[in-house]
Order: structure tokens, then sequence, then C-alpha cells
């Protein structure tokens, strides 16, 4: 059964989040002006159609969130 929504999820985007500032800080925007995360957001989401793996859908929400904040 699906539900609204799932703790898990949001929990693994955090984390992803957080430890992108500290272990990958190149790609994180303030860091690099240069970012697409749009063009990541797509090319994370086509490589989770290729493989089916399921963390690359955290890495499209962590990329949608830095487009989120490139736009504001």
């Amino acid at each position: 059964m699906l539900r609204d929504y799932d703790q898990r999820f949001f929990d693994a985007v955090k984390k992803d989040i957080e430890q992108a500032r500290i272990r990958r800080p190149h790609v994180y925007p303030e860091n690099n002006p240069l970012l697409d995360a749009g063009m990541e957001l797509d090319r994370r989401l086509s490589l989770y159609k290729t493989t089916g793996n399921r963390d690359y859908l955290v890495d499209v929400a962590k990329y949608a969130h830095w487009e989120w904040l490139l736009t504001e």
C-alpha cells in the first residue's frame, strides 16, 4: 500500500545533502557557480530509469532542492 509520505526517503535526502557539503564541497551550489542542477537532475533520473537503483531518486531530490534554491 502506498503512503502519502515516507520519512525514510526525506531522511535519506537530508543526509545526502548534508554529506555533499562535507564530502563533495565542489558539487555544492555555493561552491560551483557553473552547476546546472536541472541538467544533473535529468541525468540522475535517466540513470535511475536505466538501472532501477533507487539511490538515484535521492540524487534527483537533492538536485531538485538545489534547483529550487538557485532559482529563488
